[in-house]
């Protein structure tokens, strides 16, 4: 039977650093284009799961089977999966990066400093490394940088080039939706306006039935926020669209049914309106804020009983515009042409609503979707692979792509390979010259650490001179890395080694809160039943 313990210092500090190392030898190995992969048996698999990806990996450790390493372990395993919550990548080189500062902080520590001076000193270090990451990062140049980023963190040049052109085409704010076909290719399909769930009320309706669509080109807009059903609610709306100018419709509301539905079907046959109706499928508050953001990009007043108004007190100024609106099975698709003032203040809202919210909250999808719906564009990345094994590995490397991209477009670019921890060293010894006492130490632990993702790098790829390397690249014009693959020090930007500054920086950040956090820690208290976690 687990009995409950209490491990105290300095006992607690090396078991969970011990824990904490296991972990990150494990992670360390696939940091690199050489990287090597890590077979994970699971009872529900018929066969072992092939890993690549740092991440994942640590979320497949479950637990060590000393209790007291378990905790260093888990506490990287965390750090390691909100690093691929916030950025996409970056998990191996925060993993090595945070065990090499955690080494010589403890061993400093084990002498007698005193662990809180030394957090001081690693966290003004940090700073300063930050600062230089800062300084050396160089705004995204085009197709070809984001290119570069997304093939650094995936290893799938094909998807690689096609992430970077949906980006370069539309822009920061694009909603990437991801589509599994059977069919073994890639593939991507732009959409013009925004992309809402929803369905085509009546087969009726569609005009083109090749596509199983019905497509409209420069239509009015008509919202309501509820269910339509009956004759008398409808027929003043359609009474209005058919005196308009403009002879096509648009309307979307939660639900179109009874004799609402009959009579759109006999009015789109009968007469010269021609109609695209659609009932949403979100529910709630999800549907509401779908017709919102439907509003701000036609233009159209949202209709709604709570706001005191019947579908049947429509009017004319009431109508949005769209330049083209389709409708199928699934979605709904609008390209709107509301105010485009209004637009970008929704958009200023979202984004600082986006910028408060917790990395991992389950909101930040929804409001990156309504992004893309009001400031960018809609692209569909189609995946497809004969097994379904080798979809999930390549909707995984895709998502991975989508964030480090979106970080890239944020902060710029550095130079890949992990160099760019190399070219902050300067500034860390200039800050070590003007710093003494304990808290150089701490300093010292961070300038020693940052050159181990790039020996880490090396070692991977069986290169064994990282210091003849290292002395190499400082000594080189700004800019240079050196290329694994083909055994030289090259041009970054030429060579296509580019890393994302924000993830680079999110890894050093990272790093330094882990290896703070594990060397605060004086005493581990074990539980008689402790929860497993399968979520890091």
């Amino acid at each position: 039977m687990i009995k409950p313990d209490v491990i105290p210092y300095p006992e607690a500090l090396q078991k969970l650093k011990r824990g904490f190392d296991h972990l990150a030898q494990l992670l360390a190995i696939t940091l690199g284009p050489t990287q090597g992969v890590v077979l994970s048996e699971n009872e529900m698999r018929d066969r072992p799961e092939v890993l690549s990806d740092a991440a994942t990996i640590a979320r497949r450790v479950i637990e060590l089977p000393d209790r007291g390493e378990n905790v260093g372990a888990m506490l990287l395993r965390n750090l390691v999966w909100r690093m691929h919550e916030r950025v996409g990548d970056g998990g191996a080189i925060a993993a090595v990066l945070s065990q090499a500062i955690l080494d010589r902080a403890v061993r400093y520590a084990v002498a007698g400093v005193n662990p809180v001076v030394l957090q001081a000193g690693i966290r003004k270090a940090a700073s300063a490394a930050a600062a230089q990451l800062k300084a050396i990062s160089q705004p995204v140049q085009g197709e070809d940088d984001l290119v570069s980023v997304v093939q650094s963190v995936t290893g799938q040049p094909e998807l690689s080039c096609i992430l970077g052109e949906m980006f370069d085409l539309l822009g920061p704010q694009a909603h990437i939706v991801i589509e599994d076909y059977m069919a073994p290719y890639l593939e991507r399909v732009y959409l013009d306006g925004g992309l809402w769930l929803g369905r085509l009320v009546s087969p009726y309706l569609m005009n083109a039935p090749g596509l199983g669509r019905a497509v409209l080109d420069d239509c009015q807009v008509a919202l309501f926020d509820g269910n339509i059903s009956q004759n008398d609610e409808i027929q003043p709306l359609l009474e209005l669209a058919i005196s308009h100018s403009t002879p096509h419709l648009l309307l979307v509301a939660h639900a179109i049914q009874g004799e609402a539905l009959n009579t759109l079907v006999a009015t789109h046959q009968r007469s010269k309106l021609k109609i695209v109706a659609a009932a949403l499928k979100r529910a709630g508050e999800k549907a509401h804020t779908d017709l919102q953001d439907l509003a701000v990009l036609s233009g159209a007043a949202l209709i709604s009983l709570q706001s005191g108004r019947r579908l049947a007190s429509f009017q004319a100024g009431d109508f949005g515009r769209a330049r083209r609106a389709e409708a199928g099975t699934e979605d709904i698709q609008v390209s709107g042409r509301g105010d485009s003032d209004e637009a970008r203040r929704q958009v200023e809202i979202l984004q600082s609503r986006l910028r408060r919210l917790p990395i991992g909250d389950e909101e930040r999808g929804e409001l990156e979707m309504r992004l893309g719906r009001l400031a960018g564009g809609i692209g569909v990345l189609k995946i497809g692979a004969l097994t379904q094994s080798e979809r999930d590995f390549i909707h995984q490397k895709a998502d991975q792509g989508i964030k480090a991209v979106r970080a890239t477009l944020e902060e710029g670019v550095v130079p890949g390979g992990c160099t760019a921890f190399l070219y902050c060293i300067p500034a860390v010894e200039a800050l070590l010259e003007k710093t003494d006492g304990e808290e150089a130490l701490g300093i010292r632990a961070v300038l020693q650490a940052l050159d181990a993702p790039f020996n880490c790098l090396l070692r991977n790829a069986g290169v064994d001179t990282p210091g003849i390397l290292r002395q190499e690249i400082l000594t080189a014009p700004p800019g240079q890395v050196y290329d694994v693959l083909s055994g030289r020090v090259v041009e970054a930007r030429q060579a296509r080694l580019l890393d994302s500054t924000k993830v680079i920086r999110a890894a050093l950040e990272s790093a330094v809160s882990g290896a703070s956090l594990a060397l605060s820690t004086e005493t581990v208290i074990l539980k008689r039943k402790p929860k497993i976690s399968y979520e890091p």
